[in-house]
């Protein structure tokens, strides 16, 4: 009996996504990772295709992402609206 060849893993979309965040923002994996928490060797395997937990995955728009998605993102989180974040930010800076 023959086995098959192992078919060529595909690189995932969701992790060149992370490589090519990474690339512009001109960071080994190493410096971009650790902002996240996460190691270097497990930043590597989100780069190369392993399933990325949500929470590691908004880590990511909130550390990396532009404003645009970042700050809608953290008021969800905070179940509240940016304009409320914003009309309470002076108020807060100032304590």
């Amino acid at each position: 009996m023959t086995t098959k060849p192992a078919k060529p893993r595909k690189k995932s979309r969701v992790g060149n996504k992370y490589r090519v965040l990474r690339a512009s923002f001109g960071m080994n994996q190493v410096e971009f990772w650790e902002k996240v928490g996460v190691t270097q060797s497990g930043g590597s395997r989100y780069e190369t295709g392993r399933e990325v937990p949500k929470s590691v995955d908004t880590l990511v728009e909130l550390i990396y992402g532009p404003n645009n998605k970042a700050i809608p993102l953290l008021a969800e989180l905070r179940e509240t609206t940016v304009e409320e974040m914003i009309s309470n930010f002076p108020t807060e800076a100032a304590k």
